[in-house]
């Protein structure tokens, strides 16, 4: 009885890491699919695949962040769960400038740098302040961003 019992829980055993090996297959398959976009999380728990071309700014508000984007010529607002810290790598690594403790932006949609005010006018027709600290670093890049497109 025993030597079935246990022969049943390895065989139980076997098939649960057969089932996660296939999972973990479809996820790097799927990432692989998806390698010029970023998955995020929404606050229903679903997991959405956002080209990172089409972010312009993601801001903060406490556990969530709300990506702005551009679908189809319009601007739309996701909101995700967990905070701008932990998804910063991600953001940073699509191209995205930090300017503040809550708010990052891509220098791909600033339309306008506006010095006299330390502020970038984002293509969605907010204007977000620059910290002086970082005015050159926006700057070098928001030109970059245009050399390349």
């Amino acid at each position: 009885m025993d030597h079935e019992k246990d022969s049943d829980e390895l065989l139980s055993l076997m098939v649960t890491n057969a089932v996660a090996e296939i999972r973990h297959a479809n996820d790097r398959q799927e990432m692989l699919n998806h390698h010029d976009c970023i998955a995020i999380t929404e606050r229903n728990k679903s997991v959405r695949w956002i080209p990172k071309k089409n972010i312009i700014k993601v801001t903060a508000s406490g556990n969530y962040i709300v990506v702005h984007l551009m679908e189809e010529g319009k601007v739309r607002e996701l909101i995700a769960c967990r905070g701008l810290c932990h998804h910063e790598p991600v953001f940073r690594e699509a191209g995205l400038l930090r300017l503040g403790r809550s708010l990052m932006v891509n220098p791909g949609y600033c339309m306008q740098l506006e010095s006299g005010s330390q502020s970038v006018r984002l293509i969605d027709g907010s204007c977000e302040h620059i910290p002086r600290g970082k005015i050159r670093q926006v700057r070098d890049k928001i030109t970059r961003a245009f050399s390349k497109q």
